[in-house]
């Protein structure tokens, strides 16, 4: 029995170490700096490494389950192909195409890790996948978040708001269902209908805007529309601001793959939109008061935002901080 467990944690250690060093290097090659010939040569000499680290693992894959050993196989293949082209004279769409294969094969080596039930394996949470920089992702939860918030502001009433996101959540929880049967109809939705804003491990998972389409059908019909509007605005901008500055300046992480700069710009923006929204729609309110409440719930929407490692933050935040904006509010008496 010893000897048993004595051999699982080797395996684990080495599938565990081998899961962060893929995702590093494939976090890093997103977009490749093919002046520096300091980056480059790193990058070739990871490359070497990676192959030589993932030949060592292959047999543990065929041993354990041997369908696994293919994905590992295809994944070694386009790590080779990527260190060949930034060895000669690398075109940057070739690059490109080869850093979109290699996320895909990491979220499905992923999936396959968390399917071998092996123990001591690390558990996969959100901070697992991959989280490239994707400014259209940012874009369209700003423009998402505005819209929201003009719609239900001026034009929708309560009842009309409930039946949309219904309608709405309905809808993209089919397309979550019927594209777990079909593997054409995931690649059509992934690769051509949401290319443009989906995330690598979103082909094999639940999306973001399903997730955040459940929340507010849930949380529209039981709240207020200040508390609701607030958490809609905070997953609007400030969790897009936290992933861009995050991603640009957060060397120092305060928790999991979360820094200390994305944290601080969540919180930043989350109380500023929320004090211009609240200034807005809400003017009994003095400015002191108004401050203090887009703080209190920043600060509560930062804390969700920096522990959501296991539930989807789309999910999360516009629910925890609804939450926290009607109590706030309530005690307030503003409502």
């Amino acid at each position: 029995m010893e000897a048993v467990l004595t051999k699982e944690s080797v395996i684990s250690a080495q599938l565990n170490d081998i899961m962060e060093e893929l995702h590093e290097f494939v976090s890093n090659i997103q977009k490749p700096d093919l002046r520096n010939d300091s980056w480059k040569n790193s990058m070739l000499e990871y490359c070497d490494e990676l192959s030589e680290r993932m030949s060592e693992i292959h047999q543990i894959l065929i041993e354990k389950r041997e369908e696994y050993s293919g994905s590992l196989e295809e994944l070694s293949q386009h790590i080779q192909a990527y260190s060949a082209e930034l060895a000669s004279r690398p075109d940057v769409r070739q690059l490109k195409d080869l850093y979109t294969r290699l996320s895909s094969n990491y979220e499905e080596m992923v999936l396959n890790f968390q399917e071998l039930k092996i123990s001591g394996l690390k558990k996969i949470t959100r901070s697992s996948h991959l989280k490239p920089t994707n400014y259209a992702r940012s874009i369209f939860h700003m423009v998402m978040g505005m819209t929201s918030m003009v719609m239900y502001q001026f034009v929708l009433t309560q009842q009309q708001a409930v039946i949309i996101l219904t309608t709405m959540a309905v809808f993209f929880g089919s397309l979550e269902i019927t594209r777990r049967f079909s593997e054409r109809w995931n690649d059509f939705l992934v690769d051509k209908v949401f290319a443009i804003i989906a995330r690598p491990f979103e082909r094999h998972h639940t999306n973001g805007a399903t997730y955040y389409l459940i929340a507010l059908a849930l949380i529209t019909p039981f709240f207020s529309k200040p508390a609701v509007l607030v958490a809609v605005l905070i997953l609007g901008f400030a969790d897009p601001m936290a992933s861009i500055i995050g991603k640009r300046f957060g060397k120092r992480k305060l928790f999991l793959d979360k820094s200390y700069a994305g944290t601080i710009a969540f919180f930043v923006t989350a109380t500023l939109v929320s004090t211009i929204y609240m200034a807005f729609a809400l003017p009994q309110l003095s400015l002191v008061l108004v401050l203090f409440l887009s703080a209190s719930i920043a600060i509560v929407g930062t804390i969700t935002e920096l522990f959501s490692s296991r539930i989807d933050d789309n999910f999360s935040i516009p629910v925890v901080c609804t939450l926290a904006g009607s109590l706030l509010l309530h005690i307030g008496n503003v409502i």
